[in-house]
């Protein structure tokens, strides 16, 4: 296609393709839909907290008296982050779309300059596809830059094996652990870069010096970055971590429970990640083509679809005797999700859409095919957009929020008003409504979703739902608190049924039932619980109805214990 004829043409284009993808964002505003797992559930509300002057510039280990009955502030922001960064300058809520503006972006831009240098022989067309493959696929935004500067940390290590690497290509390594996530992406880069490096070292007879000062050079800066943390795990420093306290295989207990239930949500969000498996019945014919005409990309387009079938065979591995015989001997190895390794099978993808299209397109030289391939990515770039799902009639409401309905910060400034006491002088628990909601809205909490906690407060917290765990341990076979316990939540077994714990319960999904709960109302108090705020209706003696609010989003009970 002559037109796309130049890498300036071509950046227009995913320019074009990065203003459709977010144009939303300019009709909706703050209704605009956010990914709750990990983003409006947590970690915009981590971050929006710890900008506050009063502990932007705390020490680590200072308090933050607001969540969860007052944690460290290493347990809510580990690091300096791009993310927290841009909530000391910009409103929550333009922090967080500027976050993702930026992710998306720069993923696109680096996957089109590393693919048409090094997987589609100068095809401009099938690197655009892969930029656009990669670039606007749905991210974790609470791992930051991490996988969107993938590509551009490919061309840098690829640099260092050609023996031409440069002082941008230094300065790049000096800079990604500031902006990537150490605990989710990071620990698995450094493990990467030390295989390869040990390989290409062996294979090519390469100077060592180079390789393992770049090594050193990033574990040290995120060691720097995330020394609290580390601190904390290794050698319990601050306080003994309810990691500590993981059941075996904790992670493959809760994606195998999840794969067996009826409520296709969750399927859903954990099946995020896999790959269409129809593409690899073309990876197979495209292989065998490729093999039977010494094609030079042969070798290259191998590695990558056995790296595919690797990252589809995620619950095997994760459920794998070896790695629970290792969970079972290194407490080390039972503290982490190693889940999270699949997320670069995103990145694989990707290039294997390169070398697809990049052959595809050698094969048929004429300029429609070329025509073709791009006139179908500018729908297909708006199918990939969460934030286009509401607009185009596409099931979004198991996996999102409009950002404003869901902090519903009108609401809770009427709960505070009949609550009429400054806000530090109670403490409330949510029950449906996620008690990210309340901290966001500056509530004092007990209850929350945190990665990292003392465990005497997993206990103290436990003493409190204890009974409704061991119902839904008996119904599910299975209790998130138990083998993990990142939601210290007041939960219910209707409650884990209508989304685990991860779905709001509001008028999106409601339970009109209300529900009879066993909580320990005393455990409750002792914690300092004085309120609930409540999207269900609950049938108790132990607590009295204050009032009932509702908006568009929320019909909230307001009980006083």
């Amino acid at each position: 296609m002559t037109f796309f004829n130049n890498n300036f043409k071509a950046y227009l284009f995913l320019s074009f393709c990065a203003l459709l993808y977010f144009f939303p964002f300019f009709i909706t505003g703050k209704n605009t839909i956010f990914p709750i797992v990990d983003n409006l559930d947590c970690y915009y509300v981590w971050n929006k907290i710890a900008a506050q002057p009063q502990y932007a510039w705390a020490n680590p280990s200072a308090i933050i008296a607001e969540y969860m009955n007052g944690l460290p502030r290493f347990t809510l922001i580990n690091s300096y982050s791009l993310f927290f960064f841009l909530n000391i300058f910009f409103s929550a809520f333009y922090a967080a779309t500027i976050h993702i503006i930026l992710i998306h972006t720069i993923a696109c831009f680096a996957m089109y300059a590393f693919a048409v240098k090094y997987l589609t022989r100068g095809n401009i067309i099938a690197a655009i596809v892969a930029a656009i493959v990669f670039g606007f696929r749905e991210y974790i935004y609470a791992y930051g830059l991490s996988l969107a500067l993938l590509p551009l940390l490919a061309m840098v290590f690829i640099n260092f094996i050609n023996n031409k690497q440069s002082t941008k290509d230094w300065l790049f390594l000096l800079i990604y652990p500031f902006l990537s996530n150490f605990q989710s992406v990071g620990i698995f880069i450094l493990g990467l870069w030390f295989v390869l490096s040990v390989y290409f070292i062996i294979a090519k007879k390469l100077p060592v010096a180079k390789f393992f000062l770049a090594l050193m050079s990033m574990g040290l800066l995120y060691y720097a970055n995330n020394y609290p943390t580390l601190n904390n795990l290794l050698f319990d420093s601050y306080f003994i971590s309810h990691r500590k306290a993981f059941a075996v295989n904790s992670i493959a207990q809760r994606m195998g429970n999840i794969l067996t239930t009826e409520e296709p949500h969750n399927l859903d969000f954990y099946l995020t990640f896999i790959f269409d498996r129809k593409i690899f019945v073309l990876c197979g014919f495209i292989l065998y083509k490729m093999y039977k005409s010494k094609h030079e990309s042969f070798k290259l387009f191998l590695f990558i679809t056995v790296a595919m079938i690797f990252f589809q065979c995620q619950f095997i591995i994760l459920d794998s005797a070896a790695l629970k015989y290792l969970q079972e001997k290194v407490l080390l190895f039972r503290m982490y999700h190693f889940n999270k390794l699949f997320v670069f099978e995103l990145f694989f993808q990707a290039m294997a859409y390169a070398i697809i299209v990049a052959y595809l397109l050698s094969v048929f030289k004429t300029k429609w095919a070329g025509i073709a391939v791009i006139l179908l990515m500018l729908p297909f770039v708006v199918r990939l957009s969460l934030f286009w799902k509401p607009i185009i009639g596409l099931q979004w409401q198991t996996k999102a929020r409009p950002y404003q309905g869901y902090y519903s910060p009108d609401l809770f400034e009427q709960i505070k008003q009949r609550i009429a006491l400054p806000v530090n002088k109670y403490k409330v628990a949510s029950f449906g409504i996620q008690p990210a909601v309340a901290s966001y809205n500056g509530l004092y909490t007990v209850d929350g979703y945190i990665n990292n906690y003392p465990l005497t407060y997993r206990n103290q917290f436990r003493e409190v739902i204890q009974e409704d765990l061991a119902l839904i341990n008996k119904q599910f076979k299975f209790s998130e608190f138990d083998t993990r316990g990142h939601f210290c939540y007041l939960q219910t077994v209707d409650l884990i049924k209508n989304g685990n714990m991860q779905i709001p319960i509001d008028k999106l999904n409601p339970i009109s039932v209300p529900q009879e709960v066993h909580w320990n109302f005393a455990a409750l108090r002792s914690l300092g619980c004085n309120y609930i705020i409540s999207s269900i209706e609950i049938k108790t003696n132990q607590v009295e109805l204050i009032d009932r609010l509702e908006n568009h989003f929320y019909k909230l009970y307001l009980y006083k214990i």
